[in-house]
């Protein structure tokens, strides 16, 4: 069953916590999400009840789902052929972004885009970021089974359409 509390900011305004909490069959999963308005808490925890309601669902959510970081991590320890300097610069630098620390699962378009618009720099080198950062996004789920949006794995040109 899902709760809201109110929070305060620092400047004073009011947020609204949302918690989903379910037990089902030993297994235990809660998730929190923040909102600037009640009723859109309250319809997040309604969705995310009916969501976890499915068979399945809480058994799905246990699949391996580490932030960006351990992905990158991952892929620069594993990678078969050795990455140049700039590609291993490039993806340490990635990693000490805000996005990083995101889980795979959670990374929408909406993230990638205002990351690679915060790069300073020209356009070039928002490309060689946007680049880099797909080729983690390419062998994520194949490789490692960790979990990306559905939409974006279906289209491998996913950030071929990023405007720099």
């Amino acid at each position: 069953m899902g709760s809201i509390s109110i929070r305060k900011r620092k400047d004073g305004s009011s947020s609204y916590l949302a918690r989903v909490r379910v037990m089902r069959d030993g297994i235990s999963y809660h998730e929190t999400k923040t909102f600037d308005r009640r009723p859109a808490a309250t319809a997040w925890i309604k969705k995310r009840e009916q969501e976890l309601a499915k068979p399945g669902a809480l058994e799905e959510l246990n699949v391996s789902d580490p932030p960006l970081s351990k992905a990158i991590e991952r892929y620069t320890e594993e990678t078969v052929k050795d990455i140049g300097r700039t590609k291993a610069q490039v993806l340490r630098t990635i990693a000490t972004y805000p996005i990083a620390d995101l889980p795979c699962s959670t990374i929408k378009s909406k993230d990638v885009i205002e990351f690679l618009q915060s790069l300073p720099g020209q356009p070039q080198t928002v490309g060689n970021y946007a680049s880099h950062l797909a080729s983690i996004f390419a062998i994520a789920r194949p490789m490692w089974d960790f979990r990306l949006d559905d939409r974006r794995s279906s289209s491998p040109c996913y950030f071929s359409n990023l405007q720099t």
